[in-house]
């Protein structure tokens, strides 16, 4: 800027400089121009009395040589009043152009800044949008009973579960396994039957839940090769009345046994099925 400010004021100071000389050039023009007048008037009325025989010839011949030499003069003032006006017309656009020059430079500078802060404001809305998705929140208040990561900068696989919340919300839900060979007789608004095990005086207690979801495929068990169909159960009124009345308060993980009414029989038949099924079993060939 300060470079700038000097170049200025130097093409300013030949401005004034050259309208001082135009001004002194003028004075003197002016001066000339009077004499030409006045020499005008003398040359007339000196050819006149030529004419009348009264004059000196070689008077007025020396009149028009000096009105001549004026003339000449005016014709050199005028140039240079009018070179003077030319280089003052130049600087000025000489002066425009430095001053529109450093407008676009810093016009082209001040875009280019705009353009890098709109870039960094699509990065920055790239970058929130990411961290937005990145960061993983429960559905549902409650209590972290599992989590695969411990440390910062651990990967976690695409649809691998790493953490496992007991929610407080006091719905709880059940999965249990079925047998691929029970699967038929399961499904969706079965009720079934809870044991609490984990309870030495309410191991008798029955928590009523019911069926809301069976899994369409079997699931191998990890280090087995025993397979399953998962179910879950969620409690009914009931249930929940009986876990009010025992006072009973479950928590995520509690060791339950599951009993899923299938069928309906009466006990003398539950108490006979061992031994049809032996008498089954003699008819089928070895």
């Amino acid at each position: 800027m300060s470079v700038l400010k000097t170049h200025l004021e130097l093409i300013d100071k030949q401005i004034l400089q050259l309208l001082k000389n135009i001004e002194d050039q003028e004075k003197v023009l002016k001066r000339i121009l009077v004499l030409k007048n006045f020499y005008e008037r003398i040359i007339k009325k000196e050819e006149e009395l030529v004419k009348d025989k009264m004059g000196n010839i070689e008077t007025l011949n020396n009149y028009k040589m000096q009105y001549l030499s004026l003339l000449a003069q005016i014709k050199n003032l005028q140039g240079q009043i009018n070179h003077y006006k030319l280089q003052i017309k130049q600087l000025k656009t000489q002066k425009e152009i430095i001053i529109n020059k450093f407008i676009n430079d810093k016009s082209n500078k001040l875009q280019n800044i705009l353009n890098q802060l709109a870039s960094v404001k699509e990065q920055m809305e790239y970058y929130r949008i990411e961290v937005l998705y990145t960061k993983i929140k429960s559905p549902i208040n409650g209590q972290i009973i599992k989590i695969a990561v411990h440390h910062p900068g651990e990967v976690i696989k695409p649809g691998e579960p790493f953490i496992e919340i007991a929610p407080d919300s006091g719905l709880y839900q059940f999965w249990v396994y079925i047998f691929p060979k029970d699967r038929a007789k399961v499904y969706k608004g079965q009720k079934a039957n809870l044991h609490l095990i984990g309870f030495t005086g309410l191991s008798g207690v029955s928590i009523e839940t019911e069926v809301v979801f069976i899994t369409k495929d079997v699931i191998k068990i990890s280090g087995s090769n025993v397979k399953y169909y998962k179910a879950l159960l969620k409690l009914t009124p009931k249930g929940i009345a009986h876990l009010k009345k025992y006072n009973i308060k479950l928590v995520s993980g509690m060791p339950i046994s599951a009993y899923i009414v299938a069928e309906k029989v009466t006990p003398l038949e539950y108490m006979l099925q061992p031994i049809f099924q032996i008498i089954k079993s003699s008819f089928v060939s070895p």
